[in-house]
C-alpha cells in the first residue's frame, strides 16, 4: 500500500516528496499564491511580537521549572510541612521566589499576547490572511458545505512489504495531522488545501479499514475540545507536551493505476469519511 501524504525514505533518509501528486488536479495561481505567502509572513512577524522577548521566555521556563521541582521536593518530604520549614527554610522561599517569578511573566506574556492580536495591525494581519486563503479556496472551487478535515502524513520505511511510521530526529511522534477541506464533486472525492486541490474517483476507492493501535498527533486543529461535544465519545487524550493522543486510526482504501492506496485518517474523522464515500468501517 501506498500512503496518501506520505514520505517514502526507505532508499532516500532525506526524501521530502509527498506521496499522492498523482491526484493533483489544479494547484492556485501563482498571484494568489504570492498573496497568501506575504500575508503569512506578515503573521509569522505578528507572532514574535506577540511574545516576550527571549531572555524573559528564558527566564520564565527556568523558574518555572525549578519552581516546580522544589515544590514537588517540598510536599514529598517524610516530615511535616513546619518541620520542613525549620529545617530548609531556604528552598521554601527559593520555592515561592520562583513560582512568583514564573507567574508573573506569564501574566505578562498573556497580555502582551492579546494586546498585540486584538489591535489595529492584528487585526488587519489576521484578516489579511484569512481573505488570502478564503481567495484560493475559491479558485480552486472549494464549495461552502466542504467540511473540515484531518488527514495523516508520517515518513516511513518499508520492510518485508511492511509500512514502518519513522519518527524524526529530535520529533516526538511520527504522525502530522494536516488540514484539508473535503467534499464530493462530479463523482469524485475532493481534499484541498492551500496547495491544491486532490480528487480521488469514488470507483476507485474500496473500504475503510480500522488499525486498532494508538497515535499520537503534535496538536489539535478542531475549535471544540477534543474531550466535548462531537469528540468525546473518542476517548481522545492529551498529554503534559500538549500531543494528542488517538486510537484507534483509519485508513480509506482504494485503488489507483493498478496499485493500492491508502489515505489515512484519525478515529475522530470517520464520520466524515463514511458520510462522503457511503463506506462505513468494521466494528470494534
Amino acid at each position: 500500500m501506498k500512503p496518501f501524504l506520505g514520505v517514502d525514505i526507505t532508499e532516500d533518509k532525506n526524501n521530502e516528496r509527498f506521496n499522492g501528486e498523482e491526484f493533483a488536479v489544479e494547484k492556485p495561481s501563482e498571484a494568489y499564491a504570492e498573496s497568501f505567502e506575504k500575508a503569512a509572513e506578515n503573521q509569522l512577524e505578528l507572532d514574535k511580537k506577540a511574545k516576550l522577548p527571549l531572555p524573559l521566555r528564558i527566564i520564565q521556563g527556568v523558574t518555572g521549572f525549578v519552581g516546580f521541582i522544589l515544590l514537588v521536593g517540598i510536599f514529598k518530604s517524610d516530615v511535616e510541612l513546619t518541620e520542613a520549614y525549620g529545617n530548609a527554610p531556604a528552598v521554601f522561599w527559593a520555592c515561592g521566589a520562583c513560582l512568583a517569578v514564573w507567574f508573573i511573566l506569564y501574566m505578562l506574556s498573556k497580555n502582551k499576547a492579546k494586546n498585540t492580536y486584538q489591535s489595529e495591525e492584528g487585526n488587519l494581519t489576521s484578516s489579511r490572511l484569512d481573505t488570502a486563503m478564503e481567495n484560493i479556496f475559491a479558485e480552486l472551487g472549494v464549495p461552502e458545505t466542504a467540511v473540515q478535515t484531518d488527514i495523516l502524513s508520517f515518513a516511513y520505511k518499508i520492510k518485508d512489504d511492511e509500512i514502518i511510521p519513522k519518527t524524526p530526529p529530535l520529533g516526538m511522534t511520527p504522525f502530522n495531522n494536516l488540514i484539508y477541506r473535503a467534499y464530493v464533486h462530479n463523482g469524485c472525492l475532493c481534499l484541498t488545501n492551500l496547495d491544491g486541490r486532490n480528487e480521488i474517483p469514488l470507483e476507485e476507492i474500496k473500504e475503510i479499514r480500522t488499525v486498532k493501535k494508538k497515535i499520537i498527533l503534535p496538536g489539535w486543529n478542531k475549535e471544540i475540545s477534543h474531550n466535548k461535544g462531537e469528540y468525546k465519545k473518542y476517548k481522545l487524550s492529551t498529554d503534559k507536551n500538549g500531543f494528542v493522543h488517538v486510537k484507534p486510526y483509519h485508513i480509506l482504501v482504494l485503488e489507483h493505476s493498478g496499485a493500492e492506496w491508502g489515505i489515512y485518517f484519525p478515529s475522530y474523522e470517520l464520520p466524515v469519511f463514511e458520510s462522503l464515500t457511503g463506506l462505513t468501517a468494521p466494528c470494534i
